[in-house]
């Protein structure tokens, strides 16, 4: 019987609860692919057996496939009748299968598949991406991450058009046919794995090989693939893979495993970068890098991606998850490990203080994401636990609340137990769990075994399973008399049920007085387990009746909402007192929060007052670094106003809040001009005379000098500041400086705007990474001063009728759509007139029908469309609607679905 569907079915909702372990057991797998751009050719061979419990009974095997062209399926050698399997848009079954070995022969077309998902063209070259589901538009296949085999590789093409071919783990064989040119590479991966972590390459690509020793003695081979010009550009991606690679073996005792490492740059990628076993594969910008071209946040993040994917070697590739609810524990897991290894890095070669701050400046930076992103996503129709109980497309879990609040949820361990006891659980999950797929309760309860504390199991798993962010209200009492300092702490979570049950919520603490001085040298640790708990200390007859300060939830100890009624002479306390550098930026940014948010004058007055005096002390203090500086002087984005109004149960307007920043800021700028002034020449000179160094210091530097200018960019407009800008864009010796200044240039609207854009994009217009910048930096309200909003629409217009763009680069779309729709709040959400709406809808419709995941995640820009004013609200409601009339994967329909809670 065979039976094809015409058109794809939309998937159902898949469920956690309805798991069950797979039926079937497929040890090892040989694929051919005979490669051609147009279309490719796939002989799959595979033994597949019933496990063992099993053996005596039938059922029907299913293996997932989509977008495939069955040529031939063959059983232990014998061609199948079309009446022996049924064949649909989704899959090829064989009913009441007992075992065998397939044989399947498909072919598919890599050109046409502009969603960049399974095997696709990029640029004359063919790349995989297999996770979540990609490997089922490959080959016919049990396409789940629980089913683990051994992989041999043949790779068969022509020598002129794919002189680089590469699959996961060992080249153990290849030949030349000089007859028909074609070039046959065979691959072994001697580790087992899931399908998603399948890759190929096929392409002309320049290769760079270094021989790198580890620890223990042993030499691997660390391989770079890159275009022709680029490799040049990946020596801070290697120096960045050797750094990884000495940090996981020294810290956590986890080895590279293989006998070659390797990277290559994809052209055209969907997401940052895949840690397929082996032969990573990623987005350019994050493995291409020099001075003139890079920015300093684009070393840094090279550093971050190259770490994640290699840590990925054991917490995802050698240890998988059992299902895609588990993805947080190979993504939380690995979010966590590379901050880690970033905040490790950025402390090497640091004096003590100096790398103490450094780590600071970094874990400031992790919490910006969860504050900016996260708990936006939290308090919207996107909401979802960090495993999520449900879904109908995968793809759209690839989310901050699976990264980054799953690597919040393991910190939380990590302060729990320390260092040792947290080393003592990774070791015991490893020693456990290797070479097999995983739960998230599998990885708790190793943590908790090592540590003897399997009674917190329970309280903490709600964290898995629960969604928005918590909210902990904090009351306190200081009794003078009897020296007695109360504290009441209540937990709420805003999106959960009724009856809520507590999370277990920890929370470091440290007491202070008047004089910053810390009634102990060490950080306490209060487990909250309860939905209330009354803590309280009594300090020694001596101390002073003044009530001492009591610092709390440091280094950001806990993903929550803190509500605690600080007076502003507290939270000034805590910005010019508190030890603790999380606190203390904390303290600049509640200050901010008040004047951007406050609607009372009078309230305004005195808030704006404070901020700019407290800021001025910042300016000032010479024992802080001018990377922490920089993070205290930076405004919060629009993103974080945003959510200060939503919890404080307002709407948001991006007039209001434009032009309240707006006014706010220039007169802080203009108060605090003969400060800023003086810093700013005294770190241009400074830098001037610095050669260019990719450390904490040196970048610390940078950022404060090119802050700084665009804080005095708001109350400069006299010639002699735009000579000072101008002359310093042209003269840039690198992309820091030069994009800055540009910034600058746009913020004074300097009658040299266009000769300075010009200048640029004459210079890098072959770069694209390079170009993506010039195009963003036009579209984007910069990020903390906005300026022209209202002109913007008419540049993306522009730019999407340009030779430069195209809809088969996803990082050219960001640049255009992505930075219009998510980084100029006013701009884009304008009061007046539907077009950004309307081009909005239109832009989503048609991605959709080229690249549907990443028409998902542009769709992700309403997500808090709720939480807008009615003018607003009823406008992209109406878009929402549109877009879900019309859209046609099952990516789209699931966003907007959920947005309008229609699923």
């Amino acid at each position: 019987m065979r039976k094809q569907e015409s058109s794809q079915p939309k998937q159902k909702k898949v469920l956690l609860q309805d798991y069950k372990p797979p039926f079937f057991s497929i040890e090892e797998i040989v694929l051919d692919f005979f490669l051609n751009l147009e279309r490719t050719q796939v002989i799959s061979k595979f033994y597949v057996r019933p496990y063992q419990e099993n053996k005596f009974d039938q059922r029907d095997l299913v293996l997932n496939g989509r977008n495939l062209s069955l040529l031939k399926i063959s059983l232990d050698e014998r061609q199948l009748g079309e009446d022996e399997y049924i064949l649909d848009s989704n899959s090829l079954t064989l009913p009441s299968f007992r075992g065998g070995t397939l044989t399947i022969e498909t072919s598919i077309s890599p050109a046409e598949n502009t969603d960049l998902d399974g095997l696709y063209a990029s640029d004359g070259g063919l790349y995989t991406q297999c996770e979540a589901e990609g490997f089922r538009k490959i080959t016919f296949f049990i396409d789940r991450p629980d089913v683990l085999a051994k992989y041999t590789v043949n790779l068969h093409g022509l020598k002129n058009k794919f002189p680089i071919l590469l699959a996961n783990g060992n080249l153990i064989k290849e030949s030349f046919n000089k007859s028909t040119g074609v070039v046959t590479k065979t691959w072994e991966d001697p580790f087992p794995k899931p399908c998603y972590l399948f890759a190929l390459v096929a392409a002309d690509l320049s290769l760079h090989e270094e021989k790198f020793q580890l620890p223990s003695g042993r030499e691997v081979l660390l391989q770079f693939y890159t275009k022709k010009p680029d490799i040049k550009k990946i020596d801070h991606a290697l120096d960045s893979l050797k750094s990884a690679i000495l940090w996981d073996e020294n810290r956590n005792n986890l080895k590279l495993d293989l006998e070659r490492f390797m990277i290559v740059a994809v052209p055209d990628f969907n997401s940052g970068a895949m840690e397929n076993k082996g032969l990573n594969l990623f987005n350019t910008k994050y493995v291409l890098a020099d001075q003139d071209l890079s920015t300093d946040r684009d070393y840094e993040s090279i550093t971050a991606v190259i770490g994640h994917e290699y840590f990925h070697n054991w917490t995802g590739n050698r240890i998988t998850c059992r299902d895609w609810f588990q993805l947080t524990l190979k993504e939380g897991l690995t979010v966590f490990r590379e901050q880690e290894f970033v905040a490790d890095f950025s402390g090497n070669n640091l004096s003590g203080n100096q790398a103490r701050i450094a780590k600071a400046v970094k874990r400031i930076e992790d919490v910006q994401i969860i504050r900016e992103k996260q708990f936006p996503e939290d308090s919207s129709p996107m909401a979802h636990p960090i495993r999520p109980n449900s879904y109908s497309e995968i793809r759209n879990f690839y989310t901050t609340t699976i990264y980054e609040k799953g690597a919040e949820v393991i910190r939380m361990l990590h302060t729990i137990f320390g260092e040792i006891g947290f080393q003592a659980g990774m070791q015991k999950y490893i020693a456990n769990f290797d070479g097999s797929a995983a739960t998230c309760e599998d990885f708790v309860n190793s943590m908790l075994e090592a540590n003897d504390r399997q009674d917190l199991f329970h309280i903490f798993m709600r964290w898995y399973d629960s969604k928005g962010t918590p909210t902990i209200d904090v009351k306190e009492k200081w009794d003078p008399i009897n020296k007695i300092f109360t504290v009441i702490l209540e937990q709420k979570n805003k999106n959960g049920s009724i009856e809520i049950k507590p999370l277990l919520i920890p929370i470091k603490y440290k007491f202070l007085n008047s004089d910053q001085l810390s009634f102990s040298n060490n950080e306490q640790l209060i487990l909250l387990q309860e939905s209330r708990k009354t803590v309280n200390f009594r300090f020694p007859d001596s101390t002073t009746s003044q009530k001492p300060f009591l610092s709390l939830f440091r280094n950001f100890s806990s993903p929550v909402n803190v509500v605690r009624n600080l007076s502003t002479d507290d939270i000034l306390f805590q910005l010019k007192k508190d030890d603790d550098p999380f606190n203390k930026w904390d303290a600049a940014q509640q200050l901010y929060i008040l004047s951007l948010t406050e609607k009372n004058d009078s309230k305004l007055e005195i808030f704006t007052h404070h901020l700019t005096q407290a800021l001025k002390e910042i300016i000032n203090n010479n024992e802080i670094t001018e990377g922490f500086k920089a993070l205290v002087l930076t405004p919060p984005p629009d993103s974080s106003i945003s959510e200060a109004l939503i919890n404080r149960n307002q709407l948001i307007d991006p007039d209001f809040i434009y032009n309240r920043k707006t006014n706010i800021l220039k007169s802080i700028a203009d108060s605090l001009k003969e400060e800023l002034s003086s810093i700013y020449n005294s770190t241009s000179k400074s830098s001037a005379e610095d050669a260019y160094l990719i450390d904490p210091i040196s970048i610390g530097k940078r950022k404060l000098k090119n802050l700084i200018q665009l804080w005095l960019s708001q109350v400069n407009f006299d010639s002699d500041w735009q000579k000072i800008i101008i002359n310093k864009f042209f003269e840039s010796k690198n992309m820091t400086d030069r994009i800055s200044s540009l910034k600058s240039i746009l913020l004074i609207g300097s009658e040299k705007r266009h000769e300075a854009l010009s200048f640029f994009y004459d210079k890098y217009q072959n770069d694209p990474i390079a170009l993506d910048k010039w195009i963003s930096v036009q579209i984007e309200s910069e990020e903390f001063f906005s300026y022209q909003p209202k002109n913007t629409l008419s540049t993306v217009k522009d730019f999407l009728n340009k030779d430069f763009f195209t809809r088969k680069n996803p990082n050219r779309i960001y640049a255009v759509l992505g930075s219009f729709f998510f980084k100029n709040l006013n701009g884009f959400h304008n009061i007046n007139s539907d077009e950004s709406y309307q081009l909005w809808t239109q832009e989503i419709i048609l991605l959709d029908k080229h690249n549907s995941q990443l028409a998902a995640r542009l769709s992700r820009s309403f997500d808090n469309w709720q939480n807008f004013e009615e003018k607003y609200k009823s406008r992209m409601k109406l878009s929402l609607e549109k877009v879900l009339d019309s859209a046609k994967s099952n990516d789209v329909i699931d966003v907007c679905s959920r947005l309008l809670k229609k699923n």
